[in-house]
């Protein structure tokens, strides 16, 4: 995504599952207010999740009961785009983003 200098927004959130409203999770960041190496991880992941070819749905091949959907939003320049995922249903690079963005999440 090499935004080139250009503040980045993303938003991730979560829902579902079995501990429904308890697991739900709401954040938004900004690249500008991330530490520097922080901000470097997540241009790269998003890169590598080539997030903004993905389609704005990724449903698993058969519904996953109690699964959980995660929805993924970012915007850079004139750039947004939005990904909803349920479980089973993203590919690993997409995957390894909402592992990050959970993780940023914890670590506020």
């Amino acid at each position: 995504m090499d935004a080139g200098g250009i503040d980045v927004e993303v938003s991730f959130s979560r829902e579902g599952g079995v501990a429904g409203p308890a697991a739900a999770l709401r954040r938004t960041w900004r690249t500008e207010e991330l530490p520097p190496d922080r901000a470097a991880r997540l241009d790269e992941l998003v890169d590598r999740a080539a997030f903004f070819d993905l389609p704005g749905r990724l449903a698993p091949p058969r519904p996953i009961p109690d699964g959980l959907t995660y929805t993924v939003s970012v915007t850079a320049g004139d750039r947004s785009h939005t990904v909803s995922a349920g479980t089973g249903g993203a590919p690993d690079e997409l995957l390894d983003l909402i592992e990050y963005l959970e993780e940023l999440a914890s670590a506020s």
